[in-house]
């Protein structure tokens, strides 16, 4: 039997990026799970970074997703469950500083089930029912979002932060990914050739 889990943190620094793929693959079939995503991330491209890491995120739901050709055991029972799994950057949070203009950050991500009650935090302690007004499950026909498996809260001062279902993966690459090598290329790491006796 495999073991599976709830949560996985990724804490490799500068990137955790090549652990993404084998974190996913071992989160529950059933339940699906969190990932605590680090990153040393320059501070223009948070935003650019947080839409990136959710598609790539689902990128790896999606390949986990497929049937395997070799195992014929009641069509692949895993894959079929996470068929329907939504990939829900929750939160973002700065650690500290890393550089100038480069920070340590923490995303916070829901893999799994359309579950309000697992992806989402209370949005009020009150008991008023136009609090409910948020609550949604993601990915289902809420505002013509039909089928959307990418979401990510929108950066804003509002204490009632609004989702942003991503529509397709950003066409550009943060600075802060790892290359089509797997080796990480930030620009700002590098010695420029101006800089090499």
């Amino acid at each position: 039997d495999e073991v599976r889990v709830d949560r996985v943190s990724l804490g490799l620094l500068p990137s955790s990026e090549g652990g993404w793929k084998t974190a996913v693959q071992a989160l529950d079939d059933e339940t699906g799970g969190w990932l605590h995503i680090h990153a040393n991330v320059p501070v223009y491209e948070v935003e650019l970074w947080k839409s990136w890491m959710a598609w790539s995120i689902y990128q790896h739901v999606a390949d986990t997703a497929k049937p395997r050709q070799h195992d014929h055991s009641d069509d692949d029972k895993s894959s079929r469950g996470r068929r329907s799994w939504v990939v829900v950057c929750h939160k973002v949070t700065r650690v500290k500083s890393y550089a100038p203009q480069i920070n340590h950050y923490v995303a916070d991500v829901y893999c799994g089930p359309n579950v309000r009650s697992v992806i989402m935090e209370p949005t009020s302690n009150s008991d008023d029912d136009s609090a409910d007004e948020e609550k949604f499950a993601f990915g289902t026909s809420q505002e013509g979002q039909a089928g959307r498996r990418v979401w990510v809260r929108a950066s804003t001062s509002n204490a009632n932060q609004k989702w942003v279902c991503e529509v397709e993966k950003p066409q550009k690459t943060p600075s802060c990914a790892l290359g089509p090598n797997g080796v990480l290329h930030q620009s700002w790491m590098m010695a420029s050739d101006d800089d090499t006796p």
